[in-house]
């Protein structure tokens, strides 16, 4: 980075992280993130609500956004890959970029990107729609116009990202299993009820289709090596009559899913889950469960597994 775009980019993150002081966030600057390699390891700003991580922020001030191991993209994918969290949040001072930077990169945006640019704007939310349609990362793109509204907005709860309606359907056995959606509009959550006393009042596992359906999960777990298979063989229980209740759910991407799933898990405590019962990984969330929706519990806050 030249130190022109340096001295610019150094100035919006102060201004940024104080901004995010003001509303009540806690801040870590260029904290490092896990990695044996030698990418791309210091996203810019840590943004913590509840002493939890809530957000990630990049600013870039330079634009480059797919073609190298330090653009956009490359750092996106990092940052999803460590955290899990969406969207990424990238800051980029546009009246800036377009001054210093558009008329001698337009021919190339437009060439690469789209040819109706007229604006750094223009290529950013061109790129938003394509990550999310292509590599399945979601990206929210801030501007010295956006930023203090986005971050206000933030401060709410109340939002369609972070509070999640599940309404539970069944019981179902495994011989109703024909009577689910199929393919995608059959994706969202299922959970197999124990038929014994052995779990007491906790589901026997919990689980997710994300881009497929229920029904073919659900077919999965009759083999005799998956651990229903296994549990139904061991108590001496015929696969066909092991009960279970779903939830459909088709919004979001892989990282909501597990979100979702990381909170069903560690509040219900399923008997054969391994994975998610210690901790909340997690940003901040709220699952409403409606219908049939028991064991469950009706209302799963993230707040309740902060120190777990």
């Amino acid at each position: 980075m030249l130190v022109k775009e340096k001295k610019e980019h150094d100035r919006w993150l102060g201004i940024l992280e104080r901004e995010f002081n003001r509303e009540g966030f806690k801040t870590i600057r260029e904290g490092k993130m896990f990695f044996e390699d030698n990418g791309f390891k210091t996203p810019d700003l840590f943004v913590l609500r509840d002493n939890r991580l809530f957000l990630v922020l990049e600013v870039i001030a330079s634009p480059s956004y797919e073609r190298n191991k330090n653009s956009v993209l490359n750092k996106v994918k990092r940052i999803k890959q460590r955290y899990c969290l969406e969207p990424v949040i990238i800051f980029e001072p546009v009246k800036y970029m377009d001054k210093k930077f558009w008329e001698q990169r337009k021919e190339h945006y437009w060439k690469y990107y789209t040819p109706k640019a007229k604006s750094f704007r223009d290529i950013e939310k061109h790129c938003a729609e394509q990550w999310k349609e292509k590599e399945d990362i979601k990206v929210e793109f801030w501007n010295e116009d956006t930023y203090k509204l986005s971050i206000k907005n933030l401060t709410t709860l109340e939002t369609g990202k972070n509070v999640i309606k599940l309404k539970w359907l069944g019981p179902y056995t495994m011989k109703d299993r024909q009577k689910l959606k199929t393919g995608v509009k059959g994706s969202g959550f299922y959970m197999f009820l124990s038929p014994t006393s052995e779990s007491g009042c906790r589901p026997l596992y919990i689980g997710l289709a994300y881009y497929k359906s229920i029904r073919s999960r659900i077919t999965s777990h009759k083999a005799p090596t998956d651990r229903i298979g296994r549990f139904a063989f061991n108590h001496k229980i015929p696969i066909e009559e092991i009960k279970f209740k779903i939830a459909y759910f088709t919004e979001g991407s892989r990282c909501t899913y597990l979100n979702i799933e990381n909170l069903l898990v560690i509040s219900a405590q399923p008997l054969l889950n391994r994975e998610f019962k210690d901790c909340y990984y997690g940003g901040r969330l709220k699952v409403f469960n409606e219908g049939n929706c028991e064991p469950l519990k009706p209302e799963i806050d993230s707040l309740e597994y902060e120190s777990v």
